[in-house]
């Protein structure tokens, strides 16, 4: 018996939001672009071929509007569930640090790779950053270059100039200041604790 999945796409302004969430809530897949195309495709790729898919349904809303606060930089007061399984130690690690950093701060590829106990795996970081399946829940964007730069972002349709935009977009949502191209550095978050192993 195959599962079923609802998946849904809707427009905030200028910026398209998707979702696909497993019945019982679990979100398996978020996406956002410029282009309502871009965003169903992303969301599309990432079921299963034997799941059964349907559209829209009120829970599905609700994340998208939950997904648009986030964005906009504001407090999101619903829970939205995460489904992990698909994930490795690694990331789960990383994605765990994440979730650590609070609105109106960043980290690097760096700080987050030696808080996961492996100093030299920037590039490992950068890997679980780029194919984060779940961004503004798993702040991805909150993560910038060592020398204060905003760095890349990974968007579907989005060029990279654009996608540093749009990540430029959101930091600044949350309250980040940016001086001569530049994060300010008081904005910048060590964690505090290791990641529990899940």
């Amino acid at each position: 018996m195959s599962s079923l999945i609802t998946i849904s796409v809707k427009k905030f302004e200028k910026i398209w939001f998707g979702a696909a969430i497993q019945v019982g809530g679990e979100i398996i897949k978020i996406s956002f672009s410029k282009s309502r195309k871009d965003v169903l495709n992303e969301i599309i790729k990432s079921v299963p071929q034997n799941w059964r898919i349907r559209s829209n349904d009120s829970e599905v809303q609700t994340a998208l509007a939950s997904i648009n606060k986030l964005f906009h930089g504001e407090k999101n007061s619903n829970k939205l569930k995460i489904d992990f399984k698909q994930a490795t130690k690694f990331q789960r690690k990383v994605y765990s640090l994440l979730r650590e950093i609070p609105k109106g701060k960043v980290s690097t590829y760096s700080i987050i790779a030696k808080a996961v106990g492996h100093r030299g795996a920037c590039r490992a970081v950068g890997n679980v950053m780029a194919s984060n399946p779940f961004p503004l829940l798993i702040p991805c964007h909150r993560i910038i270059n060592s020398n204060l730069r905003i760095g890349n972002y990974s968007i579907p349709g989005l060029n990279e100039i654009e996608a540093s935009k749009l990540k430029l977009q959101i930091l600044q949502n949350e309250g980040i200041k940016i001086k001569e191209n530049k994060v300010v550095n008081e904005h910048v978050y060590f964690p505090k604790n290791k990641p529990k192993n899940k």
